[in-house]
């Protein structure tokens, strides 16, 4: 396969991947607007939220950097694959040590009992 149709599968693969979650989420909403009263749906659109900011900066963007250096044939992938993994294991670690102050920020007001 030439180099532009490999660019081209890679695309679509991509694409397929990005619309699919997209779609998800889309559908998700009636779920939450049927089954949650609007204070427990702003609550869970709060964690999405704070999960969506946090995430690239405990993660580092490693995710980007593990897929551009995976799609290159001279890389070591299990290296390139093991550092990004270690990364956000330390993320997750450093992300639990900050839960005591994200509870300050966002409060005791999200029951995750109910």
């Amino acid at each position: 396969m030439d180099r532009y149709g490999k660019l081209a599968k890679n695309t679509m693969l991509i694409s397929i991947g990005v619309l699919t979650s997209k779609l998800i989420v889309f559908l998700m909403v009636r779920f939450y607007t049927g089954y949650l009263t609007p204070a427990e749906y702003g609550d869970a659109d709060l964690i999405s939220q704070t999960a969506n900011l946090l995430f690239p900066v405990i993660s580092l963007g490693i995710t980007d950097g593990v897929f551009r250096y995976a799609i290159n044939s001279s890389t070591d992938r299990n290296r390139v694959f093991s550092s990004g993994a270690f990364v956000i294991l330390l993320g997750s670690i450093f992300l639990l040590l900050c839960l005591p102050l994200l509870n300050l920020l966002i409060g005791d007001r999200i029951d995750v009992t109910a």
